[in-house]
């Protein structure tokens, strides 16, 4: 049985699937029904109302599987919960009881409202809070951007691009709490064979407040990424930007250099090591990028330095580059950097007080540039600054 019978947020419902009730067949053949839903989520077409039956008896009645009923009407519109893990995840069962497998669907007439969105935020809570989780993944076909989306709201992080071949899986244990309830999670990837070619995702928990958090490009969703990278000139007051013109094969080719970039394979000569990311907020939009080089040569010493940054337009004006500027000297951190060099134009005093909210100091200028110097900081606080 469901350790709660029953979860709801401001527009929905999540109760367990009616077995032998026809309302609830009726329902679920009605969205299930549509060609255009199962199939998304590597499941058949259902073909009657007894088809849909079965289904609930034999599938939607397990524990922690609720039907996603819209309060308005009472009619339920979709299905979410959390499930052993499946092959995709766990294909030699090594993981631990206290992890589970979110899954979730709606009906095609529901697409674009936030109400699956929704729905996991409670799924999520209910998880960490109620069973006491230490892990939640997510699975999708690699071809379903609308599950991508989804998990990317949830705060759930991508693991890599999946391949013909293999799916890459990740797990995030919670931790302590912090002072503001912020759960921090540590992960361990591993590979294994699929018939499929997948995407998975890991899940994390903020206490119904998510964190601004990096992603690398080429774990980002592809057509978004291609739609922020579009938004910038080939430079901008110093923000150079190489994919600036391209169409989406250049990109997908570009984007595939910039993992190989990030490890040092095929650099060329005087270029190092550097890894590009988006800035998503905690609406999951893109809103940014962000270039760390992992060290400097005497070139970059003496100009653009560790970190060049950029925020889309319309997203500027709301702290987002300083929240993402923090985070990318956490990065830097990480890579044994303790002061980061950077420029900026002066021709953009926005960027330099963005810098000096991070602790910037001026250490010399030209006269278009002032060349700062920021040590590197670890703290909580910074890592998950919402803007100022």
């Amino acid at each position: 049985m469901n350790l709660k019978t029953e979860l709801q947020t401001e527009r929905l419902l999540l109760r367990p699937w009616k077995i032998d009730d026809v309302a609830d067949a009726k329902a679920l053949f009605k969205y299930a029904s549509n060609p255009h839903i199962g199939p998304a989520a590597a499941w058949p077409v259902h073909a009657s109302v007894e088809d849909s039956a079965r289904v609930i008896r034999n599938v939607l009645s397990t524990p922690e599987t609720y039907a996603v009923v819209l309060k308005e009407t009472g009619e339920p519109i979709g299905s979410i919960g959390l499930a052993p893990l499946s092959d995709a995840v766990d294909p030699e069962r090594r993981e631990p009881e206290s992890t589970r497998e979110i899954g979730y669907w709606i009906g095609e007439p529901y697409w674009g409202q936030g109400l699956i969105p929704e729905a996991g935020r409670e799924i999520l809570h209910h998880g960490f809070e109620d069973l006491q989780l230490t892990a939640i993944w997510g699975v999708h076909d690699v071809n379903n951007h609308k599950s991508s989306r989804v998990m990317d709201k949830l705060g759930l992080e991508p693991v890599r691009p999946p391949c013909a071949s293999q799916t890459a899986r990740r797990r995030i244990s919670r931790r302590t709490r912090t002072p503001h309830h912020r759960r921090r999670m540590a992960n361990q990837i591993k590979f294994a064979p699929v018939g499929r070619a997948v995407v998975v995702w890991s899940a994390v928990s903020t206490g119904g407040v998510r964190p601004m958090r990096l992603i690398e490009t080429w774990l980002a969703d592809p057509e978004r990424a291609f739609d922020l990278f579009a938004k910038f000139p080939a430079e901008e007051t110093g923000f150079e930007n190489p994919a600036a013109g391209m169409d989406r094969e250049q990109f997908a080719a570009y984007v595939r250099g910039l993992r190989d970039e990030s490890l040092g394979v095929g650099l060329p000569d005087g270029w190092v090591p550097a890894t590009k990311y988006i800035l998503v907020n905690d609406e999951g939009d893109y809103v940014g990028i962000f270039n760390l080089r992992h060290r400097l040569t005497d070139f970059l010493r003496n100009g653009p330095g560790h970190i060049g940054y950029g925020i889309a337009r319309e997203y500027r004006g709301h702290g987002y580059a300083t929240a993402g500027l923090k985070l990318t000297l956490a990065k830097a951190r990480e890579l044994g950097i303790e002061e980061a060099y950077l420029s900026v134009h002066k021709t953009n005093p926005a960027s330099l007080a963005v810098q000096q909210h991070c602790g910037a100091r001026i250490d010399h200028e030209d006269k278009t540039e002032y060349y700062t110097r920021i040590a590197t900081c670890m703290e909580s606080d910074g890592l998950y600054a919402r803007g100022d």
